[in-house]
């Protein structure tokens, strides 16, 4: 199904430029015609990839960086730019009835296609800054989050919290220990990693996940799988991750400190795909040894799972959303995610935090102010006097 949307955008795209754009230019046919080919090319960019060879993910093609980055830039430059040109034509129309009635067609129509150069120029200025904003390393973000269930009195906990590392051909072994050396310099008592961590098979990118092997922290590393990981192949990937530090919290929950308890639940992607039938997540299942009296802390990859009501933990951490990745975007996602998004928020006494994601996924490297974090959450109770 997804596959059939994404052919009608890229005709759609490719229509809208062709007739507000190409098709009025002053100039020879042969450059019309080149004008089309590239035009139909960034359009079509996800089938063409697909038929280079991407064939094991329609959406994240398995190719070199090569070719990818160049190949989301010029998708993202006629994204972007076909409803801007279509918004400026439109505009360009009204003026055109009502005050430049008068003006010269030839002269009308020079005026119109500079206008619309430029705006291509500006679009492709900020795809260009866009992108390279997404491909950049996360940094460090520290954040206080006071729990009315915890004693006033206990220790504070500083946890270190990844999401999104989205590994594949572009997020290479060498961003990911760009990563671990700015997780490990937080100095956390724990690190937590809130899903997503790979668009592939083990075989394809366990090497650029083997730096995770040199997280440290002295309660431990904890995670939980998101719905990429589902796509990916979830089993296989929790026992390459396991077998390097890494314990997954699959519908359960261990006791971090005295008075601090962390669970984990499986992604609700798991609940649709016919290979986890098997593997649901189960809120109940993943706090019921929580000891009363302890502040429950809870891993979702998703952040719409605060609402669950199942979901009676005190605090969830959770990724998914990428912080909206840019204005206007970011009011879509948040619909899609029960209004949660990115950073703090509250229900009752109940919290979440939303990570902006340690990366992004590669078919959509793209962050305007919007950049991606290590997110270091200082944990205490209320009226903890440090």
């Amino acid at each position: 199904m997804l596959a059939y949307i994404s052919c009608a955008l890229s005709l759609i795209l490719f229509l809208v430029v062709v007739l507000l754009l190409i098709r009025p230019l002053c100039c020879r046919r042969r450059w019309k015609l080149l004008y089309l080919f590239i035009t139909a090319a960034a359009a079509c960019k996800i089938q063409l990839l697909y038929l280079l060879g991407g064939r094991e993910s329609y959406f994240t093609p398995h190719l070199e960086p090569a070719i990818l980055i160049p190949a989301n830039w010029v998708w993202l430059v006629i994204f972007f730019y076909a409803p801007l040109l279509l918004l400026l034509s439109l505009l360009l129309g009204v003026l055109r009835l009502t005050l430049f009635r008068k003006t010269e067609k030839p002269r009308w129509r020079r005026i119109g296609n500079r206008l619309r150069a430029g705006l291509l120029v500006l679009t492709a200025g900020t795809v260009t800054v866009g992108m390279y904003n997404s491909l950049q390393l996360p940094e460090p973000e520290e954040i206080t989050l006071s729990l009315p269930q915890l004693p006033a009195d206990s220790a504070p906990l500083r946890l270190a919290l990844l999401a999104d590392l989205h590994a594949d051909d572009i997020a290479d072994a060498v961003f990911m220990q760009g990563v671990v050396d700015i997780t490990n310099a937080q100095k956390a008592d724990a690190i937590v990693i809130a899903g997503d961590f790979v668009d592939g098979t083990v075989e394809q990118f366990g090497n650029n996940l083997e730096p995770l092997r040199r997280l440290s922290a002295p309660l431990g590393i904890y995670a939980v799988g998101g719905n990429h990981d589902v796509y990916s192949g979830l089993s296989e990937w929790e026992q390459f991750l396991t077998a390097r530090g890494i314990r997954f919290l699959n519908n359960e929950g261990v006791q971090l400190t005295d008075s601090i308890y962390l669970a984990g639940v499986r992604d609700e992607a798991e609940r649709r795909f016919s290979r986890c039938i098997d593997r649901q997540p189960d809120y109940r299942e993943a706090l019921r040894n929580a000891p009363t009296g302890s502040a429950t802390i809870l891993l979702a990859h998703q952040p719409a799972t605060f609402v669950h009501p199942d979901n009676t933990a005190d605090l969830q951490l959770s990724g998914h959303t990428h912080g909206g990745m840019m204005p206007g975007l970011r009011s879509l996602i948040a619909l899609a995610n029960k209004g949660y998004v990115t950073g703090h928020y509250s229900r009752g006494e109940r919290q979440l935090y939303v990570s902006r994601g340690t990366r992004l996924w590669s078919g959509w490297l793209f962050r305007l102010f919007n950049s991606a974090e290590i997110t270091l959450i200082t944990i205490k109770g209320v009226g903890h006097s440090n």
